[in-house]
């Protein structure tokens, strides 16, 4: 049932910069607004949200829904991530799978593995295979 006149929507689209803890309230502004006066105080009561945005150029989006005179958040913007899922030796190379995924996350961290450049000859993979099992 739409609202009546004169009554707040029940469901809002916001924006947010900086991190959104659990149980806390956060002041966010309506979507596409022109003025820091279209703000409302919501709750999250779902997960904790690191820090997605300091930039009120291009702040976090949400949507947040009022409940018995309460707004709560509901939903964050998410970004899609690759991750590697396995890895096999190759004749000539490792080969790593990945698969995508959805997370509110800006930077997934980085693990670096040193290599040092060896004879094509000796780096057969069934030379290999003692070292990658």
């Amino acid at each position: 049932m739409p609202p009546r006149v004169g009554e707040p929507a029940g469901f809002r689209i916001c924006t947010f910069t900086g991190a959104w803890g659990i149980d806390t309230a956060k002041d966010v502004l309506l979507y596409n607004s022109s003025s820091t006066a279209e703000t409302i105080a919501a709750t999250n009561v779902l997960i904790p949200v690191p820090e997605l945005s300091t930039d009120t150029n291009t702040p976090t989006v949400c949507s947040i829904a009022l409940d018995r005179n309460t707004w709560f958040l509901t939903a964050i913007q998410q970004e899609s991530h690759a991750a590697l899922t396995d890895v096999s030796l190759q004749p000539t190379r490792l080969q790593f799978g990945r698969k995508e995924f959805i997370a509110a996350a800006t930077t997934m961290s980085t693990t670096g593995i040193s290599i040092t450049e060896c004879d094509n000859e000796a780096a057969s993979a069934e030379q290999l295979n003692w070292f990658f099992g």
